[in-house]
């Protein structure tokens, strides 16, 4: 059963770019920046800038899957509980794009 996407606007390094995503890994988008602290805007121009080739909606499906996971193995203070493991995440999301699945 395949969920319709909705496409919202983002302004990534300063520019508007559009992110269409499934309404689950929107409300997850949003619940991991009320965790972090981050806008949604912060979250993606940190991703965007490390990145690679790969897709920003292909990476960011991603780090949310790593992230739930994480704090679905430990508690949410030994997974997620600062904005510097989240970045280790993007980065290694980035490290290997052509594993990743363009959406």
């Amino acid at each position: 059963m395949a969920e319709t996407r909705i496409c919202r606007n983002v302004k990534v390094n300063g520019r508007r770019t559009s992110l269409s995503l499934e309404p689950y890994f929107w409300q997850s988008l949003e619940e991991v920046c009320r965790r972090e602290g981050l806008t949604i805007n912060a979250l993606c121009t940190l991703i965007d800038k490390r990145r690679g080739d790969a897709t920003l909606t292909a990476v960011l499906r991603v780090i949310l899957l790593r992230y739930f996971r994480a704090a679905a193995d430990f508690s949410h203070d030994e997974a997620a509980d600062n904005t510097a493991r989240l970045i280790l995440e993007i980065e290694r999301s980035s490290e290997r794009p052509s594993g990743l699945v363009a959406a």
